[in-house]
């Protein structure tokens, strides 16, 4: 699916010669257009092996209109038995024809229809509207800049920074929500003016007025399903293998990042049942020899026995094991992310380290990776909201069974599971303050504690009224976000899988673009997600076990030691060690950021200064201060040295 770009004049004006040229002109790349009297739309030529060119150009539509999608479909007959075409007229439509279709039948409204990633651009020059749209999920993101009359747009940020007259002025507010890793707000990018097309919507501009629908609202209101476990467990093992069917489709030869949890290994497994493809690479990302790693009594750091025991399980699978020795490119210059995203990443720490597994995947030439993205969100859910359900259903006697399983299962006592795991989540703000600052409690530490946040750069912009007006909490940001959905497992799960982190949802096709390859998601398939919306929260965690639905429905393709491992892999468990090799430029950065004075309004640069200085004197003693140097330190450099990028001043 190949990225695309445009620019339409909404007050009647024509397109210049200099946007055509300048739009047609992208540096380095292979492009068709198609234009009109106000419009210009480009795509860049597909770096993905097999794209049929219908998928490949923007398409003229009746009235003198002009249309491009970036489009990957999943329910394609669905679409076509809804539009009466017959098998041969589908076979001759790519994915994007047939969204284009869905809207000339329907209109805006009929994009509850297609299911799958997609973002699109319609100008109706007779009608003189613009049209854009995304995917509910958000999978493709699409940007858009507003001025002078004309709006352009891409699905990719650094085009639409490249395009004329679009300028380059950072957003304080948005880089310091960034950095107080505060996602509320769906639309802001970290560029003034440039916006993101919000998931789930469609915007309709015209020269009078700008409309914006949403055509799909996840439905939480309805009660729960009352089957049996064992009939909902066959529903949900039926939509996976669907599921991946689809993300297989057209690929002979696929590669899997995985690990040892049970997301990435059951799309490993399934995809080994179905034997669908010629060759099923799994590329596992494991700590190298003779380096410290960090550990934690609910972390495992080495995914290969787990990943093995999968491989014996299913011999199809070919094992690639990538053990990182050094730094990547992206951990040398960061700048290098910066010019194909955009903008920083929040895992800075886990940049480069990621960056070894899709550079082997791109060397093997594979078209197309799978991952396990949205299973923690939808299939394989912890059940957060499990106890707080059966309190406000009244069954206490289940309650206390399940507070005293779960006792069992973590080592705690049932005060302490009740603590963390009910009344954490329930409890008003000031009562959940009161109960960590109480003997034993463990109050989090707050914004300073893994934020570069300058604090007065807080008050100077506003923020804390507007994080209270919005019910952001830097303090229990997660909690407060349960608290305003009514302590409701279906809405939590709706929430963080529709309406949070814009930015995480569109890390795959990023990656797509960054190494020349298509990401896709199985678990992100809607009909997978919509039926687990129907699964009472009770049924992710039970008998004290977290994420107890997914261990029933993977039981029959995964094996014992993946399938019964309650602990969390430690993703990138060597960062001291990398971070470590970077030390002597991370004292120069912090020394360059001082010449900014943005960077220096918003990073809290003498503490920053204090850290570089008193560089922990081994692992232990960093994994021990892992918030401050993982968190604090790496990413308040990685957004130093954003805006140093932008204001031109990194070298």
């Amino acid at each position: 699916m190949s990225a695309f770009c445009g620019l339409v004049r909404l007050d009647g004006n024509p397109i210049t010669d200099r946007i055509r040229l300048g739009l047609a002109a992208r540096p380095g790349q292979k492009v068709t257009s198609q234009r009109s009297r106000r419009a210009v739309l480009v795509r860049r030529a597909s770096p993905f092996p097999g794209e049929p060119p219908s998928q490949s150009r923007p398409l003229s539509t009746s009235g003198g209109g002009l249309y491009v999608a970036k489009a990957r479909l999943d329910n394609r007959l669905e679409l076509a038995d809804s539009l009466g075409l017959d098998r041969n007229e589908l076979a001759c439509l790519g994915d994007g024809a047939l969204l284009l279709r869905v809207l000339e039948r329907w209109g805006p409204e009929g994009l509850a229809r297609p299911l799958g990633a997609f973002a699109f651009a319609w100008w109706q020059e007779d009608a003189g509207r613009l049209i854009l749209g995304r995917d509910r999920l958000g999978c493709i993101p699409l940007f858009t800049y507003r001025s002078d009359g004309q709006i352009a747009f891409s699905t990719r940020l650094p085009t639409l920074l490249s395009l004329p007259d679009v300028p380059r002025d950072l957003d304080e507010i948005a880089l310091a929500n960034f950095l107080a890793v505060n996602f509320e707000a769906p639309r802001p990018t970290f560029y003034r003016g440039i916006e993101r097309v919000t998931n789930c919507h469609a915007l309709l501009w015209d020269e009078t007025q700008a409309r914006e629908i949403r055509y799909w609202t996840p439905d939480v209101t309805t009660k729960p399903s009352t089957a049996p476990v064992a009939d909902l467990v066959h529903q949900a093992r039926q939509l996976l293998d669907q599921a991946v069917a689809n993300a297989l489709g057209g690929v002979d030869r696929v590669a899997i990042s995985t690990s040892g949890g049970l997301d990435s290994a059951a799309v490993a497994a399934t995809a080994a049942r179905l034997g669908q493809c010629e060759t099923i690479t799994c590329f596992t990302l494991a700590p190298p020899t003779g380096v410290a790693l960090e550990t934690h009594p609910n972390r495992y750091v080495d995914e290969s026995d787990k990943v093995r025991a999968l491989g014996r399980l299913y011999p199809a699978l070919d094992l690639r094991f990538i053990r990182p020795q050094g730094l990547h490119p992206f951990d040398e210059d960061d700048t290098r992310y910066f010019l194909q995203t955009g903008g920083p990443i929040l895992g800075v720490t886990n940049m480069g380290w990621h960056g070894f597994l899709m550079d082997s995947v791109a060397a093997g030439g594979y078209s197309t990776l799978l991952d396990g993205n949205f299973g923690n969100q939808g299939l394989s859910w912890p059940g957060w909201l499990s106890h707080a359900d059966l309190w406000r259903s009244g069954r206490l006697w289940t309650l206390g069974r399940e507070l005293r399983l779960r006792a069992h299962q973590t080592g705690q006592s049932v005060l302490s599971v009740a603590r963390s795991e009910l009344f954490a989540w329930m409890a008003p703000p000031l009562v959940r303050d009161l109960w960590h600052r109480w003997p034993g409690g463990s109050r989090p530490e707050g914004l300073g504690g893994y934020s570069s946040l300058n604090p007065s750069a807080i008050e100077e912009l506003g923020l804390e009224t507007a994080w209270r007006d919005s019910g952001f909490d830097p303090v229990n940001a997660v909690a407060a976000r349960i608290a305003s959905r009514g302590y409701d497992g279906r809405q939590t799960r709706a929430f963080l899988t529709y309406d949070h982190n814009p930015l995480a949802r569109e890390m795959p096709d990023l990656s797509s673009d960054l190494h020349g390859f298509e990401s896709r998601s199985p678990l992100g398939d809607q009909r997978l997600l919509e039926f687990l919306l129907t699964v009472p929260e009770t049924l992710f965690r039970r008998d004290g076990i977290e994420r107890w639905f997914a261990r029933q429905v993977l039981a029959d393709r995964l094996p014992p030691e993946i399938l019964h491992e309650t602990r969390a892999g430690a993703q990138c468990p060597e960062w001291f060690s990398r971070l470590n090799l970077k030390r002597g430029q991370l004292v120069r950065d912090v020394e360059r950021l001082e010449a900014s004075p943005l960077a220096s309004r918003l990073l809290d640069l003498p503490r920053m200064k204090d850290l570089v200085t008193r560089w922990p004197k081994d692992d232990a003693e960093a994994h021990r201060q892992k918030l401050e140097y993982r968190l604090l330190l790496a990413r308040g450099i990685h957004v130093g040295r954003f805006i140093r990028w932008v204001e031109g001043g990194n070298g």
